[in-house]
């Protein structure tokens, strides 16, 4: 069982993932391999060295727990009139060896914690798709001159008041482009049975510590003096809120596929060399996330993807589609495509939105369950599959209006 204690003395919060260490281990080469394509610092030999001593600590606590029951059993035959020296001595007995085992035993829980924080960045299996370079699935036509950088251009037209990556806003036309841009994504979800979410912009820190391997961003939220319980903002759009809502439940097969979407602010750090908007650190987004039976992930995902790359062609602007590399992928991450904007004024390709496969590396770590049976877990699709700051940058400076 994987506990986190909050440091409020008020309340707790408990997380079981589902880790079953001894299938990993059998295919250890295998896993070798994964972290050496995806350039990860795991050894998995420390892992089953670790494993291997906890095994016999296990063993050690077993003996003791016998030989408790027996030294109990054996004060028992003596009864009330039995030896009052051989009583003494197994009385004597039974305590070193309640203390023996009260050791052993807390040892073994914090060996089991460190473990499951271990098996937690073991990387999710790859996606058979997924190479170790680069695939570009889908690519437009890209512009041979430059209109300008879009900064001047929303400026001159009215439309930009940007001052940092961290303080911009949007006026006019480019403010109802804001709203209009995310309302035209929302009817085609929901034409396809996505369902909507309201989700809140803060996480608990329990869920991002357990999920800190999936393809998340978050800011820390400065908490007050007598606030012992840390909150991180993530935005409404954001994968951690939809885990936070499934962890620990059962969903019926029949009920597969579940799908969902949440509109609403998306956040992340501030790049340095900064471009505009193309990377500011926080902008309005849709999330979409899928709980599908694992024969049907492939469906779900590539329905996903063809939405999407509908709705980039029909915004005129110069985009690709790309399978990303094993290198880049996130640990919890089987596949991720990428959604990138050409900008003409700085002559390269930006990330406006991604999807990706999770299979039931997450599902297991937030104990998401089917109701066939107890070790039955859906496949995870999601993403954060359009942002609107870097989609308005590409359209002005490829169409110099809205």
């Amino acid at each position: 069982m994987f506990r986190i204690i909050s440091r409020s003395i008020k309340s707790y919060t408990v997380i079981k993932p589902y880790v079953n260490v001894d299938v990993t281990l059998r295919e250890i080469d295998y896993f070798k391999e994964i972290v050496n394509r995806r350039k990860l610092d795991v050894d998995m030999d420390e892992i089953a060295f670790f494993y291997d001593n906890l095994k016999r600590l296990a063993e050690v606590n077993s003996r003791l727990e016998a030989a408790r029951a027996s030294i109990s059993g054996d004060i028992e035959r003596l009864g009330p009139d039995g030896n009052e020296d051989e009583k003494r001595r197994l009385v004597m007995l039974a305590k070193t060896a309640r203390e023996d085992h009260k050791h052993v035993k807390s040892s073994l829980h914090d060996m089991e914690q460190s473990l499951i924080r271990l098996m937690l960045r073991v990387p999710n299996v790859l996606h058979p798709e997924t190479a170790d370079h680069d695939v570009i699935s889908y690519c437009s036509e890209i512009p041979s001159n430059s209109n300008g950088c879009h900064l001047e251009i929303g400026k001159k037209l009215g439309l930009l008041d940007y001052r940092s990556p961290a303080a911009y806003f949007l006026k006019n036309e480019a403010a109802e482009f804001e709203l209009e841009s995310t309302a035209d994504l929302v009817r085609t979800l929901k034409s396809e049975g996505y369902v909507g979410f309201a989700n809140p912009d803060f996480v608990r820190e329990i869920v991002l510590d357990v999920c800190s391997e999936a393809n998340v961003r978050s800011m820390p939220l400065k908490k007050f003096d007598d606030d012992q319980d840390v909150h991180f903002v993530t935005g409404g759009a954001s994968l951690l809120q939809f885990l936070a809502y499934f962890s620990q439940t059962s969903t019926a097969g029949a009920q597969l596929p579940l799908r969902c979407y949440s509109s609403g602010r998306h956040y992340g750090p501030v790049a340095d060399p900064a471009f505009g908007l193309y990377d500011v650190n926080q902008t309005n987004a849709l999330q979409i996330f899928t709980l599908s039976d694992p024969r049907d992930e492939r469906v779900e995902f590539d329905l996903i993807i063809s939405k999407m790359t509908d709705f980039y062609k029909s915004q005129s602007i110069p985009f690709r589609v790309v399978v990303k590399k094993a290198s880049d992928l996130c640990v919890a991450e089987s596949l991720r495509i990428n959604f990138e904007l050409y900008s003409p004024h700085f002559k390269r390709y930006f990330e406006c939105g991604h999807v990706s496969i999770y299979a039931s590396k997450i599902s297991k770590v937030m104990n998401i369950r089917l109701l066939k049976g107890k070790s039955e877990f859906p496949n995870i699709i999601s993403g954060t599959i359009a942002r609107v700051a870097p989609l308005l940058a590409c359209i002005l400076e490829n169409r110099k209006c809205l």
